[in-house]
C-alpha cells in the first residue's frame, strides 16, 4: 500500500485529501503542528482509526527527514495563515520539505502541492481594474508566497534535485462542495483558465491529486498545472 504523508492536514483541503486518499486505499499520515486539533477533526470525520497523526515543525528541516523517509509520496496542503500580511509559511515550508526529501535514505522524490490561480501573475501590470483591486488588496500576499514556493521548487529540481518528481496544482477559488464526477480541464504552466467556472470544490481538487498520482506518465509531472472542472 502506498504511504502518503500530508502536510497541512488539519486544514479544510488537507481533510479532503485525507478522506479521498482513504477511499482510494492509500495509507495516510497527517503531519500537523497541533495534534490535538487533528485528533478532533479525525473523530468528527470518523477516520481516527484509519490514519496516523505525527507532530511536526514545518520550519525544522532536520525533523522532517526521518518522517518523510517512511513514506512514498508527500502532499502539501499548506496555506497562508493570514490574507493581508506577508507570510513565508508556504514557501519556507515547501523548501524544507523538498530539501528533506533529497536527504532521505529511501529516495522519497514524489511531491504534490496546491497553489492557486494567479500565482506568478504580474499584478501591477494587469489591465483589469476589478481584478487588480481584488488581487492586490485581498489575496496578493498568499499569491506572492505561492510564487516564491513555485520558483524555489523549479530551481531546486533543475539545479540540485533532478530526481524530484513534482506537481503543483493551481485551482481557482475553493468551495466546500462535494466531490463530483465532472471532467477536469488542466493546462501546464498557465496562471488561470479562460472558462466560465471560477470555483472548484476542495473534494474535487483532492480527486485530481490522486488521479494524477496513479499516472506515472502524466504530462503534468514537473509542471505547475492550472485546473478546474467543466460541466
Amino acid at each position: 500500500m502506498t504511504k502518503v504523508l500530508i502536510f497541512g492536514a488539519s486544514g479544510t483541503l488537507g481533510t479532503c485529501l485525507i478522506k479521498v486518499g482513504l477511499k482510494k486505499s492509500y495509507e495516510i499520515t497527517a503531519a500537523v503542528r497541533n495534534v490535538e486539533k487533528m485528533e478532533k477533526i479525525a473523530i468528527k470525520n470518523g477516520i481516527q482509526e484509519d490514519i496516523e497523526i505525527v507532530k511536526v515543525d514545518i520550519m525544522d528541516k532536520d525533523q522532517l527527514v526521518p518522517i518523510i523517509n517512511e513514506h512514498d509520496v508527500v502532499i502539501s496542503a499548506l496555506g497562508a495563515p493570514v490574507l493581508f500580511k506577508e507570510s513565508f509559511i508556504i514557501s519556507k515550508g515547501h523548501e524544507n520539505i523538498v530539501r528533506a526529501m533529497k536527504e532521505t535514505e529511501n529516495n522519497v522524490n514524489t511531491f504534490l502541492a496546491c497553489s492557486s490561480w494567479g500565482s506568478g501573475v504580474n499584478f501591477e501590470a494587469h489591465d483589469g481594474f476589478l481584478y487588480k483591486q481584488f488581487i492586490t488588496r485581498i489575496i496578493k500576499q498568499p499569491l506572492l508566497d505561492h510564487e516564491r514556493s513555485e520558483n524555489f521548487i523549479k530551481t531546486f529540481q533543475e539545479d540540485e534535485f533532478n530526481d524530484l518528481k513534482f506537481m503543483v496544482i493551481r485551482p481557482p477559488g475553493l468551495s466546500n462542495g462535494p466531490s463530483t464526477n465532472l471532467e477536469f480541464i488542466s493546462v501546464n504552466d498557465r496562471y488561470s483558465l479562460e472558462i466560465d467556472s471560477h470555483r472548484i470544490s476542495r473534494m474535487d481538487v483532492a480527486r485530481f491529486f490522486y488521479n494524477q498520482l496513479k499516472l506515472s506518465e502524466s504530462p503534468h509531472w514537473n509542471h505547475f498545472v492550472a485546473i478546474s472542472t467543466i460541466d
